[in-house]
C-alpha cells in the first residue's frame, strides 16, 4: 500500500507486453513506449497515473499533512493510523489491524515514539497456520493495535501469536494471575512451537509490559543506545522468561562490532 511509481505496470494496462516481456533491450522498450504514448488517449492515461502517484507520495510525505512520515517510506497504513490518532478525542480508543514495519525501520524513530505513547495493547500475529488469510503467504506477520490518548509509555505486548484467541485469553490470565487450566510441570513454557506444532496456547507469561525501562534494555541489546529510548526498536520475546537472557546479553560490554 505504498504510492510507488511502477512505469511498466501502468504501460501494461494499455499493452500487456510491458509486463510479460522479461528484460527487453532498452532500445526496444523505449521505441515501443514512444509508439504507445503517441496516442493521445494512452498519453493522457499515462500522465494521469503519474500525477496521481506523485501527488499521493508528496502529500503523505509532507510535513504539513503527516509530519511523522517525513523522511520515511510513505505508506497508506501509516497515514491511516495517524489519522485515527487525531480523531480519538479526549477519551476515545481505536483498534486497528495493520503491519508492524514501523517498529523496526531505521528512519521511523519519531513514528515509533508516537505509537508507543498511544499503545495500550499490541499483539503480533504470524500467519504460519494460515488461520487468518488463506491466500496470504504463511510468513506474513501483522499486528492488532489498541490505541488511546498519549501517555507515559506502558502497554501490553504479545508476540508470535498464531491463534486469535491467544490474545484476549493471555491478557485475561495475566490480569487474574492464574495459569491456564490443566497447565502442569510437563507443559513447559509458552514458545513458538510445542511438541512439534505451532504453539497456540494462551499463557500469562506471553504478556510483556513494555515501558521506558524495557525499551532501554532492548536498545542496549541491539547496541542502538544512540537512539532516544522512546524510539527504540521493538523486540519480540515470546514470553517474560526470556528477559533474564536478554538482560545478560544487553549488559555484556564485549561486542563483535568493537
Amino acid at each position: 500500500m505504498r504510492p510507488e511509481w511502477d512505469q511498466n505496470g501502468v504501460l501494461a494496462e494499455l499493452d500487456p507486453w510491458f509486463e510479460l516481456q522479461e528484460k527487453p533491450p532498452v532500445p526496444l522498450h523505449s521505441a515501443r513506449k514512444a509508439k504507445l504514448l503517441s496516442s493521445e488517449r494512452a498519453c493522457k492515461f499515462f500522465l494521469t497515473e503519474l500525477t496521481d502517484t506523485v501527488g499521493k507520495r508528496d502529500f503523505f510525505g509532507s510535513a504539513a499533512s503527516y509530519d511523522l512520515l517525513v523522511g520515511t517510506q510513505p505508506d497508506f497504513y501509516r497515514a491511516f493510523m495517524i489519522r485515527t490518532w487525531r480523531n480519538i478525542g479526549e477519551s476515545g480508543v481505536v483498534g486497528l489491524l495493520h503491519p508492524d514495519t514501523h517498529f523496526s525501520g531505521a528512519r521511523e524513530g519519531a513514528l515509533r515514539a508516537a505509537a508507543y505513547k498511544r499503545l495500550r495493547v499490541h499483539g503480533n500475529f504470524v500467519n504460519e497456520m494460515q488461520r487468518f488469510f488463506e491466500d496470504v503467504h504463511h510468513a506474513v506477520s501483522f499486528g492488532v493495535h489498541i490505541y488511546g490518548r498519549p501517555q507515559e509509555i506502558r502497554f501490553a505486548h504479545l508476540s508470535w501469536l498464531v491463534d486469535a484467541a491467544q490474545l484476549p485469553a493471555s491478557l485475561a490470565l495475566a490480569a487474574s494471575g492464574l495459569l491456564p487450566p490443566g497447565w502442569g510441570p510437563d507443559s513447559g513454557t509458552p514458545g513458538v512451537r510445542y511438541k512439534g506444532e505451532w504453539d497456540g496456547r494462551p499463557h500469562p507469561d506471553r504478556v510483556i509490559i513494555v515501558d521506558r525501562e524495557i525499551l532501554a534494555l532492548w536498545s542496549r541489546l541491539a547496541d542502538n543506545e544512540d537512539l532516544p529510548v522512546d524510539q527504540a526498536r521493538l523486540l519480540s520475546p515470546v514470553s517474560g522468561t526470556e528477559h533474564a537472557a536478554i538482560r545478560a546479553l544487553a549488559n555484556c560490554a564485549n561486542r563483535l562490532g568493537r
